[in-house]
């Protein structure tokens, strides 16, 4: 069914920066970069948004020009024990507040930066009581004890995620920590490069690799834990030069699966889309006689040998078409799922 409009909730001046749901408590904050404005709503019973409070934090804004017209909230979402944090990018400074299971926001505490970090977002590991915040401004990484019961951050360590002799301009942009909660992963625009941390045991950052994107790098569009980057190639190099010189620098635990399109795909060793398959079999009870899939690539082989109804694409790889049970009738640009599905249940 497609989606229906049911209201629109205009902000006079510049769109927010950051959005996110509070599904326990039924609300929604917005943060918006360029009018300091931290906003929550409540959700209504019928689905609609309604204002039920604004947040805007003063104080000395930090010494670069991006900093110098006021507070800049660029981040603002809830932490593993549900209270809500900010990153101000303006002010140097990352919030904490409560949030009432009305929706009342009142203040925690607050953990000042070095002048001109730039914090823009920041990510959680809950079982060691750590955050790691990115620094746009100043290509950095903070690593921050969280006591959760006292609602405090406190700054642990601080390390760069460009290289030191790296004088052009950069931005820190997203940062993601991987499900076995082992590494931190950040975007940096202008180096256009991920920096990729090992998380010690005591919750600082080893930086382990920097490596190339290859491309201009715009800032990730998810908030979701990170399973996989994905890295592609220009076209017109010598890709798969570049492809085995980037999987001999992995680090041990990780691996990379082609997915087609010079698109090399790098995620936890072991885990692919034969893993997630098998979670679905055993959550719904279901024999791989009942799972059909479907593939192209590298990336697809283990999925495709998991069940006896798999299907290789016509235009897939040669490695593909021999691990699958069939082959289909037609391939990707001419609808060769959708045709091969509909085939499926007529025949039921």
């Amino acid at each position: 069914m497609p989606a229906k409009l049911m209201q629109e909730d205009i902000e006079v001046g510049p769109s927010p920066a950051y959005i996110t749901v509070d599904e326990g408590r039924k609300m929604v904050y917005t943060a918006n970069y360029h009018t300091g404005n931290v906003i929550a709503y409540h959700i209504e019973a019928d689905g609609t948004v309604k204002e039920s409070q604004r947040i805007h934090d003063d104080g000395m804004t930090g010494p670069l020009p991006e900093q110098q017209s006021g507070p800049h909230p660029h981040y603002a979402d809830l932490t593993p024990d549900d209270r809500l944090v900010i990153c101000d990018l303006g002010l140097d400074r990352v919030y904490l507040d409560d949030v009432s299971d009305e929706g009342e926001i009142t203040p925690v505490s607050e953990v000042q930066l070095s002048p001109g970090f730039g914090p823009r977002h920041i990510a959680f590991v809950e079982s060691a009581g750590k955050a790691y915040l990115i620094g746009e401004l100043s290509s950095k990484i903070a690593v921050l004890d969280y006591n959760e019961e006292a609602g405090i951050f406190t700054v642990q360590q601080v390390v760069k995620t460009i290289p030191n002799d790296y004088k052009d301009q950069n931005g820190g942009a997203a940062i993601r920590v991987s499900n076995d909660d082992k590494y931190v992963y950040v975007s940096n625009r202008g180096h256009d490069s991920l920096a990729v941390f090992k998380i010690l045991d005591d919750g600082d950052l080893e930086r382990i690799q920097i490596i190339s994107t290859e491309a201009d790098i715009s800032s990730a569009s998810t908030n979701d834990q990170l399973v996989k980057v994905g890295v592609t190639f220009k076209q017109g190099e010598n890709v798969m030069r570049k492809v085995h010189e980037m999987r001999q620098m992995l680090p041990n635990g990780l691996e990379s699966l082609s997915s087609g399109f010079n698109t090399d795909l790098i995620g936890t060793q072991g885990v692919d889309k034969a893993t997630g398959v098998r979670y679905l079999m055993k959550k719904y009870d279901a024999n791989p006689e009942e799972v059909v899939t479907f593939g192209d690539n590298e990336n697809d082989l283990g999925m495709l040998r998991l069940t006896p109804n798999s299907y290789a694409m016509k235009n897939g790889i040669a490695e593909a078409k021999d691990n699958a049970g069939h082959v289909t009738e037609f391939d990707n640009r001419h609808d060769g799922v959708l045709r091969t599905i509909d085939n499926i249940l007529d025949n039921q």
